[in-house]
Parts: structure tokens; C-alpha cells; sequence
């Protein structure tokens, strides 16, 4: 911005002089020429950094797009767990409202605090015991409500087999999805890591190094595209239908 001010300073000054000739209005005109590339220059600079860090910005969200899936198929299977216990609650909760059982009495009857039962309660008090014991069924936790006839005691029954099945299956599923990420992750760094050992010992300059960083970061997060060979079910389909599928395929 100093020269750009000092340049139109110098053009002001020449276009107040009285008796310019031909060679000072020609130098007018090139400061007044080169004053407007200057400026162009200037604009064409701030365009390709916003360009940049758009770019930037695009390279962040793909590189991300792994935590994204992870962090999505970790919300599926809360989402899954909470209907889960939501269709055991309304279960238990319906062995509660029964009329006729064999002890004369459910769950629903019993006392809370002291004097006052759990069917007089509110709905949603009635609704959140009901999901709190659900979710107690398939974890470690315990709570106050317990059956008080056959049926109560069959579907808890029922409820902690389901729990510990349930239960394994998903931990064993969160465990391996964190695993391979973590895998994953370490093998990316490990692999940028060398490649960064190996520029700076060939003393690639700085500008140079951060395209081919970036380069690498967006080829190893691209999704890949699956070839014909990689899919390994197509060799048990029958030869007429590979055929037909390698015509529609390649021509």
C-alpha cells in the first residue's frame, strides 16, 4: 500500500504542474498505468487466497469425512439401543397394567416413595421407571422396581438373555469400528510422516511441500471406486450372467 500511495502522490503531483510537455504527460501516463496494474495485482492476490482457502476448507471437510461416518454409525446404534428399550419399556409396562395375575398384583401396584403407587403417578413418571428398568436389563445398572408376578419375572427373564446377547453385539461392534479407525489413523500419519522426512531431506521448498501434502491428503481420502476383480461374489454368479454384466460394463 506504501507504493500505491506514493505513486498516486507522484501522479497528483505531476498532473499540478503547470507547462507539462510530452515526455512528462507520457511519464504521467505510465505511473498512472503502472499504478492500475498494481492495484490489479493486488485484487487478483486477495481473489486466488480466498480461492485458497476455500480449497482449504473443502480439503478439511473430506479429510473428516471418516470421523463423520464413524461418529454416524455411533449415533445409529444409540438410536437403535434407545428403540430398543423404548419397545421393552411399553412391554413392561403393559405386564404392569394387567388385571389377573397369579399373585394378585404387579409392578405397578408396588409403593413409591412409601405411600403412594406407581400407577398414581404421572404418565411420564410411569413411562420414564418403565424405560430406566429397560435399560437396567441390558447393563450392570439396577433400580428399586422388580416383578411381583410370573409374567413380570418371565419377561425379565426374557429381557436379560436379550441383554447380554444384545449387549456383547454391540460392544463388540463399537469395538472393531474404533480399532480399524484407529488403525487406520496410524497408518495415515506414519505414512505422512515419511513423506515429509523424505521432502525435507531432498530440501524441496516449502510451497512445493505443502501441494504435495495436500495432494497426498486428498488422494488417501477420496472414496475409492471399485474395480471388476475387487468384487469377489461376482465369481460365484454363472459364467452367462458375468458375461452379460462384462458386455453392459465394457461394451
Amino acid at each position: 500500500w506504501l507504493l500505491v500511495m506514493s505513486d498516486t502522490i507522484a501522479v497528483d503531483v505531476s498532473d499540478s504542474m503547470d507547462g507539462v510537455g510530452a515526455q512528462h504527460l507520457m511519464l504521467v501516463r505510465l505511473l498512472k498505468a503502472q499504478r492500475f496494474a498494481r492495484l490489479l495485482a493486488m485484487f487478483r492476490s486477495e481473489k486466488l487466497q480466498s480461492k485458497l482457502r476455500f480449497i482449504n476448507y473443502l480439503d478439511a471437510l473430506v479429510s473428516t469425512s471418516s470421523n463423520l461416518d464413524l461418529l454416524m454409525h455411533i449415533l445409529k446404534l444409540c438410536f437403535l439401543i434407545f428403540w430398543l428399550n423404548h419397545l421393552l419399556c411399553c412391554a413392561w409396562y403393559a405386564t404392569g397394567t394387567l388385571s389377573q395375575t397369579d399373585t394378585g398384583t404387579g409392578w405397578l401396584d408396588a409403593l413409591y416413595p412409601l405411600d403412594v403407587a406407581y400407577g398414581q403417578h404421572s404418565v411420564l413418571f410411569q413411562y420414564t421407571t418403565a424405560l430406566h428398568w429397560a435399560m437396567t436389563q441390558m447393563t450392570p445398572g439396577s433400580m428399586e422396581v422388580q416383578a411381583k408376578n410370573s409374567v413380570e419375572r418371565m419377561l425379565a427373564i426374557v429381557s436379560i438373555m436379550f441383554g447380554l446377547l444384545f449387549g456383547s453385539s454391540i460392544i463388540s461392534m463399537l469395538s472393531s469400528k474404533m480399532v480399524q479407525r484407529l488403525i487406520h489413523q496410524q497408518d495415515r500419519t506414519k505414512q505422512t510422516a515419511k513423506l515429509r522426512q523424505f521432502l525435507a531431506q531432498q530440501g524441496i521448498h516449502a510451497s512445493l511441500v505443502y501441494r504435495i501434502e495436500k495432494a497426498y491428503q486428498h488422494r488417501v481420502t477420496a472414496p475409492t471406486r471399485l474395480k471388476y476383480p475387487d468384487i469377489v461374489a461376482l465369481s460365484f454368479i454363472p459364467t452367462y450372467l458375468q458375461s452379460e454384466l462384462k458386455q453392459f460394463m465394457f461394451g
